[in-house]
């Protein structure tokens, strides 16, 4: 039986969010698709554009996973706290317009983001690419 769902549908990032792992109170189990619980604060990192992509080249192997986030806010403020989110390990949050949740990133395997200044007109680019043992977990917030 085929079972639709609001994670089946084609959609955009519409939101991005970090959490330290240091701040979070998570529980999870390799091998599910969602993550069971995470408690902390998501800091909310506003963009201009961001792709988020998983890909796994076979059976049992590592999932290449790559984000890439292009923010134009490179005030004083907010440099302040990319700056903050790219000095710790920690789960990255991505919000759909579908209304999926993804986190990408566990406590066994957090992310560690990067963070990239150039252009003129400057621009931040926030990213990662990694191999990890499972994909991104959907996320049920209650």
């Amino acid at each position: 039986m085929v079972m639709n769902s609001i994670f089946d549908k084609k959609s955009q990032i519409c939101a991005i969010y970090f959490m330290p792992l240091s701040k979070a109170r998570v529980e999870d189990y390799p091998g599910s698709s969602y993550i069971t619980f995470i408690s902390g604060i998501w800091t909310r990192i506003n963009f201009s554009k961001a792709d988020f992509k998983e890909k796994q080249s076979g059976n049992g192997e590592l999932i290449e996973q790559t984000f890439e986030a292009t923010i134009t806010n490179t005030d004083s403020d907010n440099e302040a706290i990319l700056q903050a989110v790219v000095s710790e390990l920690g789960f990255l949050r991505i919000d759909y317009t579908n209304g999926g949740i993804k986190v990408a990133g566990t406590d066994k395997f957090p992310v560690l983001l990067e963070k990239d200044r150039s252009g003129s007109p400057a621009i931040f680019k926030l990213s990662f690419k990694r191999q990890s043992p499972e994909f991104a977990k959907y996320f049920k917030s209650f």
